[in-house]
């Protein structure tokens, strides 16, 4: 189904979302990607079907007006690291269903949005389970996020051909946080499955920063990439993800 929840931040804002329900489920598995959210992500889709059947309820959201065309959404422009935890805890307090068990699997830079979820909202931590999949890692260096976003004489981040408009305190952000280093603060197992060749040396310094290493899960598949394409890639990411979760 899909839902409509306001913004906690700007009012007459909303995110949309689908979230995916069965009465027997009780667990909720949160797919996050990317900047804006990609709750349309092909490798979510195909996901959310697998972990249906695995007895777990889906919510697939995006933060903001990327990708999905309402008018009424938010816009990029408003993001920052606050933005996440408070608009992600706003979302999951409002669903019609409420969970004592979270799975939160975070692609890309949704698995930044997850730690930092936890971090930020403490009450979660003890009965969440957290999953990165081909993490980003911050802090992001000047010179790559320039490739990415762009600056005018009013200190606010313009379009400019495939460079993404952000404001200037999410610059700032995402040239300082240590992403490593609040992972590390959650004192949290996790499991963490990457592409060969995609960040797989980032997924070692995440991996070393959990708290038993017996407990914690580090894959590297093969052949596929950062968005495990291939059905043979996918099989094996759901199937040692829910592995581990069950565990």
């Amino acid at each position: 189904m899909e839902i409509k929840i306001e913004s906690k931040k700007i009012p007459d804002r909303f995110l949309y979302g689908k979230f995916f329900t069965k009465k027997s489920n009780s667990i909720l598995t949160i797919f996050l990607s990317g900047l804006s959210g990609g709750r349309d992500l092909p490798l979510f889709v195909n996901a959310t079907e697998i972990f249906m059947k695995s007895g777990f309820d889906v919510l697939r959201l995006n933060f903001c007006n990327e990708d999905i065309q309402q008018r009424n959404a938010l816009d990029i422009k408003d993001l920052d690291l606050s933005f996440y935890s408070i608009e992600l805890r706003n979302v999951i307090e409002k669903l019609p269903k409420k969970y004592p068990h979270v799975v939160f699997v975070g692609h890309s830079f949704g698995a930044i949005i997850s730690i930092l979820f936890l971090l930020n909202n403490k009450k979660y931590l003890k009965n969440a389970e957290l999953v990165l999949w081909d993490q980003s890692r911050l802090p992001w260096s000047k010179k790559a996020m320039n490739k990415v976003f762009a600056i005018d004489g009013e200190k606010t981040f313009k379009n400019q051909g495939d460079k993404i408009a952000i404001n200037e305190k999410f610059y700032k952000e995402l040239g300082d946080v240590d992403s490593v280093g609040m992972f590390r603060s959650l004192h949290k197992n996790a499991c963490i499955i990457t592409a060969e060749g995609g960040t797989d040396t980032d997924a070692k310094k995440y991996y070393r920063a959990t708290p038993d290493k017996a407990k914690s899960k580090w894959h590297i598949l093969k052949k596929t990439n950062h968005l495990f394409s291939g059905k043979k890639a996918q099989k094996e990411l759901f199937e040692k993800t829910l592995k581990f979760i069950k565990a």
